[in-house]
């Protein structure tokens, strides 16, 4: 066991629903990330990271307990309705708990595990309120497709109160730490404020490459996986495209990209003006990838490497 003075601190940084859409991945062109391509330039970018299932409800336990969805049984969002711990087990250790056996303090701030959060640190505190609501412009289809500007100033934004509150920690808690802080955005609704939609002008912006053959090599299943009929109805790429709607959500999610991204850069100034930087350890990653039109499909859950790279 390492003396307690010699053990390095660890900042964990976990972004939901992040693509490879970012100056790092390279995965839109478009896309404003500086405060990612800043910590990737110091570090190491595993840059074919693929995730444990492209869904939160599994991908999260997966990657905490390092026990994979198809041993857990923890497959899809829809195992949801049971704890995590129904099928990691209750002897699975947590990295969390791994830590605060071995001498860490273990802190986690908002959305890390997808639920039962709060047994896993010695300090737990949940995500700050989201804003749901916006100024009544944008679009809402279903809860998968929803976009917004937000009625409030950025300093109101619950994943900019989270930073706030990792911030804080970092620099009042002086012992070893791990904290691990969760980042909602770009998760739906993509409801971000104004300047980040100011970012990407709709009259130039770049629509995600996409061959009209795409899909005529696939199963009938698949082609039906392909755009989630079962919950977004026949012909749904189609009927986007042609209301011009695909346009308006690649928008909003690159506003939401590069607002999740700010969050990000706010934990890292304070990160390296602590003492915690001179020894300690930043490890940023994203749940899963996310279909914006690839292979006429949206969203995630989805079995193909738009939906299932992500950042680490």
């Amino acid at each position: 066991m390492l003396a307690l003075d010699k053990k390095p601190s660890v900042l964990m940084i976990n972004v939901d629903d992040w693509n490879d859409w970012n100056e790092v991945l390279q995965g839109h062109p478009q896309a404003i990330t500086p405060h990612i391509k800043r910590l990737a330039e110091r570090g190491i970018t595993f840059s074919n990271a693929i995730c444990a299932s492209p869904s939160c409800v599994p991908s999260r336990p997966a990657f905490f307990t390092g026990i994979a969805p198809w041993r857990s049984g923890n497959i899809s969002n829809d195992n949801g309705r049971r704890p995590w711990r129904f099928y990691a087990g209750e002897d699975a250790v947590t990295i969390p708990k791994l830590f605060s056996q071995n001498g860490w303090q273990s802190i986690g701030i908002a959305k890390n595990f997808h639920k039962g959060d709060k047994p896993e640190f010695d300090t737990y505190i949940a995500a700050p309120k989201k804003v749901t609501k916006g100024k009544g412009v944008g679009i809402k289809l279903n809860s998968s497709a929803v976009w917004d500007i937000a009625d409030v100033p950025v300093t109101e934004m619950s994943d900019y109160k989270a930073a706030s509150l990792g911030i804080e920690k970092i620099q009042s808690v002086k012992s070893p730490f791990l904290l691990s802080v969760g980042i909602y955005r770009p998760h739906v609704p993509w409801i971000v404020p104004q300047e980040y939609f100011d970012m990407y002008p709709l009259e130039n912006l770049q629509l995600p490459e996409a061959r009209s053959d795409d899909l005529d090599d696939l199963p009938e299943r698949f082609k039906l996986v392909a755009g989630l009929e079962a919950k977004f109805g026949k012909g749904y790429h189609e009927n986007l495209v042609k209301k011009g709607y695909d346009k308006q959500f690649v928008r909003a999610y690159l506003a939401s990209v590069t607002f999740a991204d700010e969050q990000v850069g706010r934990l890292l100034d304070a990160w390296y003006a602590s003492s915690h930087a001179e020894t300690g350890y930043v490890v940023l990653w994203s749940d899963h990838g996310y279909m914006l039109g690839e292979k006429s499909a949206w969203s995630k859950i989805k079995p193909w490497y738009d939906s299932s790279r992500s950042n680490f």
